[in-house]
């Protein structure tokens, strides 16, 4: 959270975000390695969508499937369009209203 200190300062409060640095745009050591072994999205798409064998060894096991699909779910629902918050157009209020 970056908040100005005068006119033109600005102070950034990079508290438990793994970042340090003026803009909190420098990781630290752990956020580093996290970055660096965190596949790309067209990685993920890819084991996604190919290794027919290795998937249906997957699907035959609850635990690792429903582990799976909770990760491709949750990691992919930014790709999902929201309803746009309460306004005149719309019959219905939302949390931000």
């Amino acid at each position: 959270v970056c908040m100005s200190v005068g006119f033109d300062q600005y102070k950034c409060d990079c508290t438990r975000t793994g970042f340090y640095g003026e803009n909190c745009s420098t990781p630290e050591f752990l956020t580093r390695i996290k970055l660096f072994l965190k596949p790309t999205p067209n990685t993920v798409h890819y084991i996604l969508t190919h290794f027919k064998g290795f998937w249906n060894v997957v699907n035959n096991i609850p635990f690792l499937r429903n582990a799976i699909m909770s990760y491709v779910l949750t990691s992919r629902s930014h790709l999902i369009d929201s309803p746009s918050t309460y306004n005149a157009d719309y019959g219905y209020k939302s949390w931000e209203a």
